[in-house]
């Protein structure tokens, strides 16, 4: 497992890691280490439309919910915070009130 790092997380990384299907990693929100164990690359077409910072979640969704990473996006779909199992990402998002503009790590 490695650090979520938004500065330098690239849609080929998190590829390559979901056909291995092994692949978590984790990040903190406010505090609390969560690890993530689904995500899919959402590339940018262009860079100007990423909008957001990096480490910034920018959409929640009935899925999970969009961070901006260095060359577009990843929608985060099943996470495991520090205190339970495994969920989905929305229902992570319900539990803990996570808002658009929260930034991971």
């Amino acid at each position: 497992m490695s650090s979520l790092d938004a500065k330098i997380l690239r849609k080929e990384a998190i590829t390559s890691a979901l056909i291995a299907d092994v692949w978590s990693a984790w990040t903190t929100i406010d505090g609390k280490t969560v690890q993530i164990f689904e995500a899919k690359p959402l590339p940018a077409k262009d860079p100007k439309g990423i909008a957001g910072k990096i480490g910034e979640v920018v959409d929640i969704g009935d899925d999970g919910f969009s961070v901006v990473c260095a060359d577009g996006r990843i929608r985060v779909l099943r996470v495991k915070p520090a205190d339970g199992g495994k969920v989905g990402a929305a229902d992570f998002v319900k539990s803990t009130n996570l808002a658009a503009g929260t930034r991971l790590g």
